[in-house]
């Protein structure tokens, strides 16, 4: 099982994925890795779900909108 590791690019997206194998590293250097890549997932996670709500507020907005020119309530 090898260790997997991603970068922040400059414009603030991650890089690929980049295989590091376990047998480089202690154990505390180990662990240290999985925790950083779960901080990324935690982050990558944080910032889709931001998207979604922003995208889910401009639908709502959009469908209001439509209901007011439509002549509703």
């Amino acid at each position: 099982m090898a260790l997997m590791s991603r970068e922040r690019l400059p414009d603030g997206t991650f890089g690929p994925l980049k295989k590091v194998f376990e047998n480089d590293f202690t154990v505390e250097e180990q662990v240290a890795g999985l925790g950083e890549q779960l901080a990324l997932a935690i982050i990558e996670n944080i910032e889709k779900d931001a998207v979604i709500d922003t995208l889910g507020q401009e639908l709502a907005l959009l469908k209001i909108e439509v209901m007011q020119l439509k002549g509703g309530e």
